[in-house]
């Protein structure tokens, strides 16, 4: 695995960690004590936004995504490698995309100074990490991808 998907792996782990921890702890708060956690719920959604994208990348180097089979049982073997190709060039574009429109979002909340109702946390930061981390994810698959679109079509004895 890359170091930055293993240090990224590491992130979403910790935050995931912070955000099971401060759920409990809201909860014991809010239901025994009555005392739940000041802007626990403004926490818990920058903590679920980062252990989301932060593990992205890892789950794409291991091409561990959610996949549907539907063509390849009537496909032929010729046929399914083109659509495994066509997949792959339309999974990095969506990836890209994605990250795009995630900076360009970032961008548009650091202009308008946006920020958490309570604890005044600027939203551009994490918004900026999301976009990185899929940036990162972009670039592993298509990484990922030309190794595998090379080793399909090279030609015999040169994969």
């Amino acid at each position: 695995m890359l170091l930055i998907t293993r240090i990224l792996a590491l992130v979403g782990a910790t935050t995931l960690l912070a955000l099971t921890g401060l759920t409990f702890v809201d909860v014991i708060g809010r239901y025994f004590f009555s005392r739940p956690v000041t802007a626990a719920s403004e926490v818990i959604a920058l903590l679920l936004g980062l252990t989301i994208f932060a593990a992205m990348p890892a789950v794409t180097q291991k091409e561990g995504h959610i996949s549907v089979e539907i063509l390849q049982g009537i496909l032929t073997a010729r046929q399914n490698r083109v659509r495994g190709v066509i997949v792959r060039l339309l999974t990095i574009f969506g990836l890209g995309v994605m990250s795009y429109v995630l900076y360009r979002q970032a961008a548009r909340l650091e202009s308008m100074y946006m920020a958490t109702p309570h604890l005044r946390l600027r939203y551009a930061p994490y918004v900026y990490s999301m976009a990185a981390a899929m940036g990162i994810s972009t670039a592993v698959y298509a990484v990922a991808s030309a190794r595998h679109i090379w080793t399909v079509f090279a030609p015999k004895g040169r994969s």
